[in-house]
């Protein structure tokens, strides 16, 4: 071949272009490449899915709040309309519990007589979103404080409202003349009482409470007290007083409680109170409803409730819809006879207590609590108490049922000295008038808490049994009066006679009461969709 051919060759050829550097020429470079870009291209698919869904979960969600927004205002209007019918039914059927007199007073005066008994019928028929709280827990299951008793509890309270705030009034007042036998009885003709009032809101998933519970004993009773043999636990001027009864004070409670729903299955709850009750012990015998036909406190008063009235308390705890776990931080002194005020002083005692409701018939609570020095007059005498209890009730729509409570007390201070405290007491409502009631107790007490001549820290074993009869008239709305008669007799040891004179004191009392009579609640068990 010539030259000139093979130079023409070589300009037909195509020009050869070098590799470029960053380009991958390896095969296993070549793979891992396109698997990135295949990873690369996965992530933003799964990005975009992603914010597919959150914008997907954020329409459903609008919905879900547009949906929940319309029915809440349906629910406004059907709450409204049925609070209209009540009053308008109230309005109907209030003249019928008009007294004829009024008649005669001026029209103006009619019209408020008739209008406030209007507001009493409807308060014996609330609405039903008032009578559940936080869980659907049944209004009737609670007691003074933050205690608990059977759902299955009659609730004496008239239940008015305003708005969305609901309303409960309840009292319970008895006058009457009240007899001991023994050299160291005494009579005198007293009035025991005690009236509370609370306000409350439930919300979706929360609810909030105000309580205010007073005694005006300080007027009807006074610094005097009222007369029970062995009863003990209270000072006057800094002397113990013994074998009577002293005033309540006048301020009971006076707190505020918030619930919350934490998960589906438990709340928390805050306690918070000038005046009030720390978690110790079981339900005040004012608010007990086995105690709430007896006219006089237990005798284990002092070692069971005391510290029921505690001037600054604050509570915390847990609870589902069977069980409730709280703590307490509060003022341990006992007022003496200060009965006016709110002595509020920095917190030194604490306690602890667990309620379980396994049932709708049955409440029980087992509680701890250290007392910083109760008397401050009394140095050395801090107390552990320990406290445990169960009650058992069962009602009936016509008003009648029974009701027991069984509780365990038990002092040791800190210098050693150890008391104990039984009860056993039950209320008996045999058609919705008759009612029958009693109370037994076993218990020791020192000679000082008895104040006897010759002073001594030997425990005496004493006890209680007491009987009565009340028959209720009604109810007049919301107000249903009684009329009864209360026996006791109060055994003692020897070593302790010779101080009373008798081995044996008797007790009488004949009263009249007058308290708020128990809504006719049909249903008291839990319910989950009550809000």
């Amino acid at each position: 071949m010539s030259d000139a051919g093979a130079l023409h060759d070589a300009g037909d050829a195509a020009p050869t272009t070098p590799p470029d550097a960053g380009t991958p020429t390896d095969p296993e470079e070549l793979t891992e490449e396109a698997e990135r870009a295949q990873q690369d291209l996965e992530d933003r698919q799964a990005d975009e899915d992603l914010l597919r869904q959150e914008a997907e979960a954020e329409r459903l969600e609008a919905i879900e709040n547009e949906r929940y927004q319309q029915a809440q205002v349906r629910l406004d209007a059907q709450e409204k309309k049925s609070d209209q019918a009540a009053a308008a039914a109230a309005e109907a059927e209030a003249p019928e519990h008009v007294p004829d007199f009024v008649e005669k007073l001026p029209e103006g005066v009619q019209n408020v007589v008739t209008s406030a008994v209007a507001n009493m019928v409807v308060s014996r028929s609330p609405p039903d979103r008032l009578l559940y709280s936080v869980f659907g827990l049944p209004r009737s299951r609670f007691g003074s404080g933050t205690t608990w008793l059977p759902d299955a509890s009659p609730l004496y309270a008239a239940m008015p409202h305003l708005g969305k705030w609901g309303l409960l009034i309840h009292g319970n007042l008895y006058t009457g003349y009240n007899w001991y036998s023994s050299d160291r009885g005494w009579k005198r003709f007293m009035g025991r009482n005690t009236l509370m009032g609370a306000a409350f809101r439930t919300f979706q998933r929360s609810e909030i409470l105000f309580r205010l519970a007073l005694s005006f004993e300080p007027l009807t009773i006074g610094s005097r007290g009222y007369p029970q043999i062995l009863q003990t636990g209270q000072t006057t001027n800094g002397n113990r007083i013994a074998d009577k009864m002293y005033a309540l004070d006048f301020f009971r409670e006076l707190a505020m409680t918030y619930s919350w729903e934490v998960t589906p299955r438990w709340a928390a709850t805050v306690y918070a109170a000038l005046a009030g009750e720390p978690a110790l012990g079981p339900v005040t015998f004012t608010q007990r409803v086995s105690a709430s036909a007896d006219p006089l406190a237990p005798l284990g008063f002092q070692a069971q409730e005391q510290s029921h009235a505690s001037f600054g308390v604050l509570t915390v705890g847990a609870y589902s819809r069977t069980l409730k776990i709280e703590a307490s931080w509060f003022n341990g002194e006992v007022p003496g006879n200060r009965r006016y005020g709110l002595y509020i002083r920095k917190p030194d005692s604490y306690s602890l207590r667990v309620n379980w409701n396994p049932a709708p018939r049955w409440s029980g609570q087992v509680s701890y609590g250290f007392l910083e020095q109760p008397v401050k007059r009394e140095p050395n005498r801090s107390q552990h108490r320990v406290s445990i209890s169960a009650t058992y009730t069962q009602w009936r729509a016509d008003g009648s049922g029974i009701s027991t409570t069984a509780s365990f007390a038990e002092r040791v201070t800190v210098r050693g000295d150890i008391s104990t405290a039984l009860m056993l007491e039950a209320y008996w409502n045999l058609d919705g008038h008759h009612s029958v009631f009693g109370r037994a107790e076993l218990l020791q007490k020192s000679g000082e808490e008895l104040v006897l001549p010759e002073p001594t820290s030997e425990l005496f074993a004493v006890g209680s049994i007491a009987a009565g009869y009340v028959y209720y008239f009604g109810p007049w709305i919301t107000l249903a009066p009684g009329l009864g008669v209360r026996a006791s007799i109060n055994p003692m040891e020897d070593d302790l006679s010779r101080f009373y004179g008798t081995q044996v004191a008797y007790g009488l009392m004949a009263f009249a009461q007058l308290r708020t009579a128990a809504l006719p609640i049909e249903s008291q068990e839990p319910r989950s969709e009550a809000r």
